[in-house]
């Protein structure tokens, strides 16, 4: 195996955090809205 080309479980793990994140942060305006406009 390719020391270089594969992903250790630890990547995978801070990938799918900072993906989580990423999504959050992206999703929160569109929420702000709903909430503004006295929606859940």
């Amino acid at each position: 195996m390719n020391k270089e080309s594969t992903i250790t479980r630890d990547q995978l793990f801070f990938l799918i955090i900072k993906f989580e994140i990423g999504v959050d942060i992206l999703s929160l305006p569109y929420q702000m809205h709903l909430s503004s406009k006295g929606g859940a």
